[in-house]
């Protein structure tokens, strides 16, 4: 009677181990699948905000091109508009000699820089010229 309790004690506690077993794996098997399930969402959501954020740039990148496309017709339009000016004077086919040249730029370029300093609040180097140094 006595090995029949102790067998039958022996029995109950492998049961209620492998039932404790049984339940921490399942338990664990959850925590792991709700970590999966989060870290999928915060790569969701990052991939998400990426997609975004690529969109925003293309269309801010996009309405630049736009932008630069009708600048520069403008420019176009406005040489084309001098130069049909222009035609009628003489003196405009003429080239400056460098000291006018000069003087020209330097006084363009402090008119530029008050202008600048007055409407954004910022200096500008009054002999800032527009034109590259070979190009003058």
């Amino acid at each position: 009677m006595m090995r029949l309790t102790a067998v039958l004690s022996f029995i109950t506690m492998l049961a209620i181990a492998s039932a404790f077993w049984l339940w921490h794996g399942k338990t664990e098997a959850q925590a792991a699948e709700q970590k999966a399930i989060q870290d999928l969402n915060i790569s969701a959501s990052t991939m998400s905000n990426a997609l975004r954020l690529t969109t925003v740039f293309s269309v801010i990148s996009e309405g630049r091109a736009h932008e630069k496309l009708r600048e520069q017709h403008e420019g176009e339009q406005r040489r084309k508009d001098n130069q049909q000016d222009l035609r009628t004077v003489p003196c405009a086919s003429e080239y400056l000699p460098e000291s006018v040249e000069r003087r020209l730029f330097d006084n363009a370029s402090r008119l530029r820089a008050s202008y600048l300093s007055e409407d954004t609040g910022r200096t500008i180097k009054p002999d800032t010229n527009p034109l590259p140094a070979n190009d003058r």
